[in-house]
Parts: C-alpha cells; sequence; structure tokens
C-alpha cells in the first residue's frame, strides 16, 4: 500500500488506503504546540472538521493522520474546515491514482 501526503501553513496530512467503508482520523500534536488545554482543543476542532468535511470526498476510505503545521496556527474551526476541503480531495487523488498504478 502506498501513502500519500499533503499540507498547507495550517495543517499536515497523511493517509493511507484502510480498505474498510469508512474512513479514520488520528491526531498528533507534540508539546511544542502548547500546553495540555491548548492541543486538546486543537484535536476536538480538527477531529469536527474532519467529521463535517469527509462525507464529501469522494475516494477510497482512508487512515488520515493529521498534524499542526509549521507555519500558520488557529483556533477557528472555519480556518480547520477550509484547510481540509483543500488537503483531503488532493490526498483522495493521490490515492486512487496510487492503487491505479501500484509502481509509480
Amino acid at each position: 500500500m502506498r501513502k500519500c501526503s499533503a499540507s498547507d501553513g495550517l495543517l499536515i496530512v497523511f493517509a493511507i488506503p484502510n480498505g474498510r467503508e469508512e474512513s479514520r482520523v488520528g491526531l498528533s500534536v507534540s508539546r511544542r504546540y502548547g500546553k495540555a488545554v491548548q492541543r486538546v482543543r486543537w484535536k476536538r476542532l480538527v477531529r469536527e472538521a474532519f467529521r463535517h468535511t469527509i462525507h464529501q470526498i469522494d475516494g477510497p476510505a482512508m487512515d488520515v493522520v493529521i498534524v499542526p503545521g509549521r507555519f500558520r496556527r488557529s483556533d477557528f474551526m472555519p480556518d480547520f474546515q477550509e484547510s481540509l476541503q483543500k488537503l483531503l480531495p488532493t490526498v483522495a487523488k493521490k490515492l486512487k491514482r496510487a492503487i491505479i498504478n501500484p509502481e509509480v
């Protein structure tokens, strides 16, 4: 299987096909991002943004890991939704290509 990634200044998204009917999300936030309260808030907002966005994606079911980007921070869910609306289709497209042409 082939993993794919995409990023903007706000989020980094890694994905791999999971062979299931639903996509799943995992979040990884280091201590460098802030104290526990800030990290948990970030996770809650991104998880909710993922829940609202994933149904719009046309592609294979995938396991997604989301990491905060280095260049920009935000505490607003619309920013995360906007970022995921750009990144998830990009990753899904890359996964489709990887599934069709596994040698590439």
